[in-house]
Parts: structure tokens; C-alpha cells; sequence
């Protein structure tokens, strides 16, 4: 998966190596792993044509900002125009939502079953 984000993507997202030992007694084995920290942040999502609700969160005693909620298993629709050349970014104003280009999605599927990460489908318009 990592040669193929690079791919798409060169110099965009950080991969920090770390070795996993598994198993236990004789049987143990080293495996080499990595740290994905996604290194683009914009905000692409329409969200006028989005199911959203708007909120405000404190962090601070004096201090709030801005931010939205989506419904898990309800689409975000982006427009094609704004995507531009972006295949795997975090929203700026919702930080939990990780976003990916169907074109990187495919790519990564074919060399790799991406088992345990979940989904959602998004409109594009």
C-alpha cells in the first residue's frame, strides 16, 4: 500500500518504520511495518449538498470554533472540479474524516485486501 500511496502521491504523506515482533517463545518473527501520517489537509466537500450539521466546540475556557458532524453511512458530495489532482487528504474542519480518491482506492485493492478499514461511497458531482 505504501509504494502505491507514493505513487500517486510522491513526497505528500510521511511513512514512519517500525518493527512489530509477533509470536511468542521460538516462534517469533519480526515484521516491518509503517506509521501513515497523511500530510494533506483541505476542505473539498460541498457541504451545501451535504447532510451536515454544524457545531460549535470549546477549546478553550474563552474560545469555540467551528465545526461540522456527518451521519456515518450518509454521503459527502464533492465536486470534481475542487478534487484537482488530490487522492488522499484529511478535511481541515473534521479531522476524523480521512478521504480518498477512487482512483487510489482501486490501486491499493488490487495489490492489497485492505481488510479491517471501513468505507463510505461519497457523491460526486
Amino acid at each position: 500500500m505504501k509504494e502505491v500511496i507514493e505513487q500517486f502521491e510522491p513526497g505528500a504523506h510521511q511513512f514512519i518504520p517500525f518493527d512489530l515482533i509477533v509470536g511468542s517463545g521460538n516462534a517469533q518473527e519480526v515484521r516491518e511495518y509503517f506509521t501513515l501520517i497523511i500530510g494533506q489537509f483541505a476542505d473539498l466537500a460541498n457541504l451545501a449538498l451535504s447532510d451536515v450539521q454544524w457545531r460549535k466546540i470549546k477549546i478553550g475556557p474563552d474560545r469555540t470554533i467551528d465545526s461540522w458532524s456527518k451521519k456515518t453511512g450518509v454521503p459527502m458530495t464533492f465536486e470534481r472540479e475542487k478534487l484537482g489532482e488530490f487522492h488522499l487528504w484529511h478535511t481541515r474542519k473534521h479531522k476524523a474524516m480521512t478521504c480518498m480518491s477512487e482512483e487510489l482506492y482501486r490501486a491499493i485493492k488490487e495489490v492489497c485486501p485492505m481488510t479491517g478499514l471501513q468505507f463510505e461511497k461519497q457523491t460526486l458531482v
